[in-house]
This record gives C-alpha cells, sequence and structure tokens, in this order.
C-alpha cells in the first residue's frame, strides 16, 4: 500500500508541472515535500525549494491595471498567496525551521519587505527632545507586523534544536519589536540551558525598560505580559519547571511596573483604555501606591 501511495504521489508530482498556476504548483509541492519527508528527506527538500519558488513567481506575476474587475480578483489572489506562504513555512518548519527560515527571506514578497522596512525605521526614530511636542505615533502596519510574528514562530521551533541560535535569533528581534514570542523562544531554550535562558531574560527585562512605550503599544502589552507573568501567585505554584527556574528580582519588577504606570498616566484613545483594563490588576500587586490615580485617569 505504501508503495502504491508513493507511486500516486509520483505522478501527482509530476502532472503538477503543467497546471497553470504557480499557487497551486506550490501547493502540491509543499503538501508532497511534508508528506516524503520520512521516506526520503533530500527529495522533500528540494519540493519545498521548488514550492518556494512558485510562490516567488506568483508574486512576481504582473497586475493586469486595466480592468478594475481583474484588479479586484488580482488582489484577493495576492492574500491567498500570502496564506499559502504562510502555510508552507510553518509546514517545513516542523521538519527544518532553519531551513523555513531561509525560504522565508527568498519568498518575503517585494511590497511586504519595504513596509517592514517602513514600519522598522518608524519604531527606530530618534526620538525627539523632550521640549518638543512628542512625535506621532507610527500607523499600525498589519503586513509588517504579521511577518515579524510569522518569523518569530518560525525560530521558537529553531530554538528547539539549538539554543545559541535562539538567542541570537532573540537578540535580532529586539529591532523589530517585543513580541510574546520572545518568551516562547526563552522557555525553549531554558529547557536546554537555564543559565542562558536566564540571561537572555535579563537582556529582555532591559530591553523593555529602555522601551519607548508611547511609539509601540505591542512593547506596553509585552510588558504588561512580563508583569503577569513573574509578579502573580500562579507562577509560584506553577507546573512548568522552566517558568520556576527563571528569576525576575524584585526591583525589576518595580521598576518595570512604574513604567507600565507612567505610560498609562499619559495615556489616551482606545489603545490606552483597554491597557488599563489589563495592567492594573498587576499593578495593583506591585506599586499600590500608584493604582488610585491611574483609575481616576481611566475613568476620564
Amino acid at each position: 500500500m505504501q508503495k502504491n501511495a508513493l507511486e500516486l504521489l509520483d505522478q501527482t508530482i509530476n502532472e503538477a508541472a503543467a497546471l497553470k498556476l504557480s499557487e497551486n504548483r506550490a501547493l502540491i509541492y509543499a503538501t508532497a515535500g511534508d508528506v516524503l519527508w520520512k521516506q526520503n528527506e533530500k527529495r522533500a527538500r528540494q519540493l519545498f525549494r521548488d514550492a518556494a519558488n512558485e510562490i516567488v513567481q506568483a508574486n512576481n506575476a504582473p497586475v493586469e491595471k486595466s480592468d478594475s474587475a481583474m484588479m479586484m480578483a488580482t488582489s484577493f489572489g495576492r492574500m491567498e498567496i500570502y496564506s499559502l506562504r504562510r502555510m508552507l513555512l510553518q509546514t517545513l518548519a516542523t521538519h527544518d525551521a532553519e531551513f523555513a527560515l531561509e525560504l522565508l527571506q527568498t519568498t518575503r514578497p517585494a511590497d511586504v519587505a519595504a513596509e517592514m522596512q517602513s514600519y522598522l525605521s518608524a519604531m527606530a526614530a530618534t526620538p525627539q527632545n523632550p521640549a518638543t511636542p512628542p512625535a506621532p505615533k507610527p500607523p499600525r502596519n498589519l503586513k509588517a507586523q504579521q511577518e515579524i510574528q510569522l518569523e518569530q514562530g518560525i525560530a521558537t521551533r529553531a530554538a528547539e534544536q539549538d539554543p545559541q541560535k535562539a538567542a541570537k535569533l532573540i537578540r535580532e528581534s529586539w529591532s523589530k519589536g517585543l513580541s510574546y514570542e520572545v518568551m516562547n523562544l526563552i522557555f525553549k531554550v531554558g529547557a536546554k540551558d537555564i543559565e542562558l535562558a536566564n540571561k537572555l531574560l535579563g537582556e529582555t527585562m532591559q530591553k523593555t525598560l529602555d522601551a519607548d512605550f508611547a511609539k509601540r503599544q505591542n512593547d506596553m502589552n509585552f510588558a504588561v505580559n512580563l508583569l503577569q507573568t513573574f509578579a502573580t501567585p500562579r507562577r509560584a505554584n506553577s507546573n512548568n519547571k522552566v517558568l520556576s527556574q527563571l528569576k525576575v528580582d524584585d526591583k525589576t519588577l518595580r521598576d518595570l511596573a512604574n513604567k507600565v504606570a507612567d505610560a498609562l498616566s499619559k495615556a489616551n484613545g482606545f489603545d490606552g483604555y483597554f491597557s488599563f483594563r489589563s495592567a492594573l490588576p498587576v499593578l495593583e500587586k506591585i506599586v499600590p501606591e500608584r493604582v488610585a490615580l491611574l483609575k481616576q485617569k481611566q475613568g476620564e
């Protein structure tokens, strides 16, 4: 039965070359690569690379601008290709996350790469002098943020095999903003090297303390998540061995709580309002003396 199944799969792969759309060929190659990985890893790798090449070809297909219906169909097709690319990379990551990170770079569409560069440049902009009006918060960029999250998610897989690689990825990720995927990576590292995990956690805490919450709402959310993880009773009772061995001193938690409180005291808009709901319970445990004024601000 297995022999017959593999013969049928071979036939399907060969016939895929005749398909009109690159994305359909990519889907066949990626699915076949997933199925073949245990039987023939070398061929499976080539099939994933072929699928990636088809994705690149699909992304580079010209857009017909003279027909609005065609433009709409093309736009929808691009969304389908983004989804297919994500599926391909996440599937490959279950076998070889390092290879998936390589194909992540080679298949990144030009528009996503440009928006990532713009987004990261805005995030890294030099803060203005405190005496001048604050710089406007950069607009959210879903494409860039989704691409960063995809990359960090695959990096989490890579960390399972190589803690040193994970450490490198964590440090590289800081320039793209703080994400809870960083903590997932630290937990993965801790399963193999708790000393390295604690070092990375200390560096991450310092990066969070240095972040500008007014510029990046995600960094603010990350800080609140850190407080919730390390300053609540559930940590003491956690069955997670790695979590129980990660060390954060009380002064660092208090400094971070005060930084969150400072940001909330200046918050405005919907992001600020919803930040109160998640932050106040944990701030009440660490800096209770600041909660009364923050509740007043929340009411305003």
